[in-house]
């Protein structure tokens, strides 16, 4: 489940209608992982 609310707020964080620091800190670090894995690819 917070697999599928991280993504939502990674998409959120690209678009730019959220910011890390907006993001809840149960997800963050999985929202950062995600946002860096982008950064690889």
């Amino acid at each position: 489940m917070s697999e599928a609310i991280a993504k939502i707020y990674a998409d959120l964080v690209r678009a730019g209608r959220r910011t890390i620091a907006q993001v809840p800190e149960t997800v963050r670090q999985q929202v950062e992982q995600t946002l860096a894995m982008d950064n690889l690819s």
